[in-house]
């Protein structure tokens, strides 16, 4: 007898899998239009806003159109010369962290 005679079960065709969805439905899971935010700005920050985003390879797939509901969107925030704009902090559950720090030794 050989190991894998002994230890496995013989191959079962089960078929395809099938799928799995978490979509829901009912009443409040109907579709609706969309209503684009519109933020109020002067033109001037209307103009600097899309200057922006224009150089922004983000952004570089949007039509006029597009463009202009997603400048639209945005409101402007001034900030101070050193001022930090994004914070990113990474946080990991205790076992992770520890199972980080030990891997670091």
């Amino acid at each position: 007898m050989t190991l894998s005679t002994t230890c496995r079960p013989p191959p079962v065709n089960k078929g395809p899998r099938t799928s799995v969805s978490a979509e829901a439905y009912g009443k409040w899971n109907q579709k609706k239009e969309y209503v684009p935010v519109e933020v109020a700005k002067t033109d001037e920050a209307k103009d600097r806003i899309r200057t922006v985003l224009t150089r922004s390879f983000l952004f570089s797939g949007l039509d006029a159109k597009e463009l202009e509901i997603v400048v639209m969107a945005m409101e402007e925030v001034k900030m101070g010369a050193g001022e930090r704009i994004i914070k990113q902090v990474l946080e990991f559950p205790t076992a992770v962290s520890n199972c980080c720090a030990s891997l670091a030794i």
